[in-house]
């Protein structure tokens, strides 16, 4: 589901939780919660990945833009710092 770009696998990861997932199984969520446009999601899922996994540009890039989209209180900073790491 997940490899084939299903709209249904955001929900077939919906029954695991983030700290049972490989990075590899992370980044699929993650780019599922991407095409759902589910911003909490990407976030924490981002957010599990391991260290290195998590400062990877393509990841720190989506991590910054679920900030953005999520709106926080604060977060500007921290979504400008992660651009400028990038």
């Amino acid at each position: 589901l997940t490899q084939k770009l299903s709209s249904e696998a955001l929900e077939a990861f919906g029954h695991t939780r983030n700290g049972f997932l490989s990075d590899e199984h992370l980044a699929w969520k993650t780019r599922a919660a991407l095409r759902a446009g589910d911003w909490e999601t990407v976030k924490t899922t981002i957010a599990a990945l391991s260290d290195k996994a998590r400062r990877e540009a393509v990841w720190t890039y989506w991590h910054a833009r679920a900030l953005k989209a999520l709106g926080q209180a604060g977060s500007e900073p921290e979504v400008l710092a992660l651009m400028q790491r990038i």
